[in-house]
């Protein structure tokens, strides 16, 4: 008499635990892969890995900074060249 039970969950009264609600459990093939991708990845051990890691991921960040710069450049120049042979066309012969 001392549990009161609302949505789902039990209200304890009278100095009685609450009962805890169970949590659904998770899909045994997720769980599998997901410890195989922990299992795939390596752990990082030393200092010097760890540098070696961070000056790989600020190389991949600064190229791909590099890269999207020559794409927005070239992408310019083709607008540029399409803008002069348009002019070009409409100028007369």
């Amino acid at each position: 008499m001392g549990a009161f039970y609302f949505q789902g969950v039990s209200l304890s009264f009278f100095g009685g635990k609450p009962a805890e609600a169970s949590k659904p459990a998770k899909n045994p093939k997720r769980r599998v892969r997901e410890a195989a991708k922990t299992l795939k990845r390596p752990a990082v051990s030393t200092k010097a890995q760890q540098t070696l890691a961070a000056q790989r991921e600020a190389m991949k960040r600064e190229s791909a900074q590099a890269r999207s710069q020559r794409r927005a450049d070239e992408a310019e120049a083709r607008f540029e060249q399409r803008k002069l042979k348009r002019e070009q066309k409409h100028r007369g012969h």
